[in-house]
């Protein structure tokens, strides 16, 4: 009944989630945690009636056919997603349910004389229960909207876990005890193919409907203890009960089978949240190159200021600053005139911007345009453009797609150029970018006027790969 009330509640929200659902929203790569409710139901073995034949003592039945009365269970799953278009899940998988839970009351009196002789109050209980470990792969072959329906497959190893036990109450002493416990488990190893839909309500959390059928290998655990025809007794002959004063007898007198092959259906429905990204949660400022062009040559001090950042890697050696001696192509010398065409260095430290709303959207056969387009109005030359262009176009085309923004006061906040003498003009381009399965949508992003070069000029370019955008992605797939 609970399980049909689940499937019922679940339909209802995933046709009024298609119709009313405006926002389009991607399953995101990185770690997802999930956890839900499970619950396994017969199958009469209906599926592979006649899969391996038949077998001298081996009886082909559910082991929920066994116990009558299995309890609604649980699920936790933690996954990596390796795409964001298609989702591609692998992970690991922990279920738990009671099979059977019954407790056996009654009260018996003692043999001490009296007109009334006090009552020894008892209980029986008895529990299987079942825990599933799996490694699984889920892989999606159908979005529709924000839905995605995906297949599974899980291979791990179950347990089954019998207990029972005895305890008694005797009111009138105000004395309680705990009798003789009894417990059997299994290991078995469990192989299950599943289909369900995952609905990404945001783009960090969805809601998940799977339903599968799982295959057991071969196990005695019925016949060792068929739980559901055993009861406990209490012997009345005795005042305050031991060990020895309980027994337990079954109704169940033919022959259990030697073997038995169980298979089950089962359904799970859950909540799934991203706890990790793909991406860099750090920011770094990748390549940040620096070119000076004095109208003649002339000794230069370069200090780069970083707030709460720090400097990672340095091109010459940075020593607490650069002095060089700068000419007006833009070679540069150290102390030892040694020469460099360029100052290099990268940073790491907390996000530069995060859940940006604008910039641009471009697949990666437009990278090139692009890239010469916004270079050129951003005041780059020819030369300082191609070296941009040759660094990042390969990390552009790594995906189908790529949002793009530029950084200007964010990134002034994080890292400043001190500069003696000062420069005339100087220019910096920062490019954020984050890399993406499907387009996303994004005011286009205003940029400055073109700056004009004059004067002593000091270009700086570079640019950073992370997760800095808000991803509403468009329905134009």
């Amino acid at each position: 009944m609970k399980t049909i009330l689940l499937l019922t509640f679940f339909t209802a929200i995933f046709f009024t989630s298609i119709f009313a659902q405006s926002n389009y929203y991607f399953v995101p790569r990185g770690t997802h945690l999930s956890g839900g409710l499970f619950s396994a139901v017969p199958t009469g073995n209906i599926i592979f009636p006649n899969w391996r034949g038949e077998e001298d003592g081996l009886v082909k039945q559910t082991i929920l056919e066994e116990w009558y009365s299995p309890k609604l269970g649980g699920f936790a799953e933690i996954a990596y997603n390796f795409n964001e278009d298609k989702p591609f899940f692998i992970g690991g998988s922990l279920r738990w349910q009671a099979l059977f839970k019954n407790t056996y009351k009654t009260s018996q009196p003692t043999n001490l004389s009296g007109f009334h002789p006090p009552e020894i109050d008892w209980k029986f209980k008895k529990t299987v229960r079942y825990f599933n470990f799996n490694l699984f792969a889920e892989y999606t072959y159908l979005t529709y909207r924000n839905f995605n329906f995906f297949g599974r497959i899980d291979a791990g190893v179950g347990n089954y876990r019998m207990k029972q036990h005895f305890s008694w109450d005797i009111e009138a002493y105000d004395t309680l005890g705990e009798g003789p416990k009894f417990r059997e488990s299994e290991i078995v190893l469990s192989a299950d193919l599943g289909l369900g839909v995952r609905w990404q309500f945001n783009h960090n959390s969805a809601i998940t409907f799977t339903a599968g059928y799982q295959l057991q290998t071969i196990n005695d655990f019925a016949r060792r203890e068929y739980v559901s025809s055993f009861e406990g007794h209490l012997e009345d002959d005795v005042f305050i009960p031991t060990d020895e004063s309980f027994w337990r007898t079954s109704d169940y007198f033919v022959g259990r089978p030697e073997r038995v092959r169980n298979e089950f259906l089962y359904f799970k429905i859950g909540l799934t949240h991203q706890i990790t990204s793909a991406g860099f949660k750090d920011f770094m400022a990748e390549k940040p190159v620096l070119y000076l062009y004095p109208e003649d040559t002339t000794k230069v001090n370069v200090q780069v200021k970083l707030n709460n950042h720090k400097m990672i890697f340095d091109y010459p050696s940075y020593r607490n600053g650069w002095e060089v001696t700068a000419t007006p192509s833009g070679d540069l010398y150290d102390e030892a005139n040694k020469q460099y065409y360029c100052l290099f260095w990268e940073t790491e430290g907390p996000a530069i911007a995060e859940n940006l709303d604008e910039g641009f959207v471009i697949h990666k056969s437009e990278a090139i345009t692009f890239l010469e387009d916004k270079l050129t109005h951003l005041g780059l030359n020819a030369r300082e453009s191609n070296e941009f262009i040759i660094y990042w176009l390969p990390k552009l085309q790594q995906s189908e797609y790529s949002a793009v923004y530029f950084a200007f006061e964010e990134y002034e906040k994080i890292a400043k150029l001190n500069i003696s003498p000062r420069p005339d003009q100087v220019i910096r381009v920062m490019m954020l970018f984050e890399s993406l399965d499907a387009p996303i949508e994004l005011e286009e992003q205003i940029l400055p006027e073109k700056p004009k070069r004059f004067g002593f000029t000091a270009v700086e370019w570079g640019g950073s790969q992370g997760e800095f955008f808000d991803k509403n992605y468009t329905s134009n797939l």
